[in-house]
């Protein structure tokens, strides 16, 4: 069996020079500390533009509830996030909540009359932002089983904002406050890196997974 290793230097001479740094950049400013969990979004577009809005911002990984309404992915509207954000399903948000709670993650649930914002809530642990749909926020058992919630000051009459657009500003002040501590706190581990740019490798390289199973042999 060949290790991680071997596999990302078999696929390294069909990388170009440019697109091999790029990959590295970018996973030096990946990170796991912050993920989303969505609850039945049912617009496309937004869904699309929230997945767009986890890359963008660095996210490694999001979480997706979509017993109800299915979580599809555009590639147009997503703009090809898909391809660089691991997506986690779920069928039940109790599920969903508390195998990232095992991971050691605080929950905060988006909501209107939280006590906290994106510059108070805490960072001292791995968090994980809860969003549901414009109309009909999150379900009452998604609120029953977050730590806390969070909410984005409004000083204007509609006091609403778009999901994928809540998400955008959380994300982007939340990173803003995490990034300006030590990065390891909140860079991929070494095995992770490694596992990540493999992952990545593969899918920017034709013809892979035939490659590698010549190496294997």
């Amino acid at each position: 069996m060949i290790s991680t290793q071997q596999a990302i230097d078999h696929l390294r001479p069909y990388l170009t020079d440019n697109r091999w740094d790029l990959m590295h950049d970018i996973l030096r400013q990946r990170t796991r500390f912050l993920t989303v969990i969505t609850e039945e979004l049912y617009r496309e577009h937004n869904a699309n533009a929230l997945l767009r809005s986890c890359e963008c911002f660095g996210l490694q990984e999001m979480h997706v509830v979509d017993n109800i309404n299915e979580f599809s992915i555009h590639r147009d509207m997503s703009r090809g996030a898909a391809k660089w954000v691991e997506i986690n399903k779920h069928k039940d948000v109790r599920q969903c909540i508390e195998g990232l709670r095992n991971r050691g993650y605080r929950i905060a649930a988006a909501h209107p009359e939280a006590d906290y914002t994106p510059e108070t809530l805490p960072l001292d642990r791995p968090l994980a932002i809860m969003l549901g749909t414009e109309w009909h926020g999150l379900s009452e058992r998604a609120f029953e089983l977050a730590d806390t919630r969070v909410k984005i000051p409004m000083y204007g009459f509609t006091e609403s904002l778009n999901v994928s657009v809540s998400c955008a500003v959380l994300l982007q002040q939340l990173n803003h406050r995490l990034r300006s501590q030590d990065p390891s706190l909140w860079q991929l581990t070494s095995e992770d890196f490694l596992e990540t740019l493999l992952d990545w490798t593969k899918k920017s390289v034709k013809h892979s997974e035939p490659l590698l199973k010549a190496l294997a042999k």
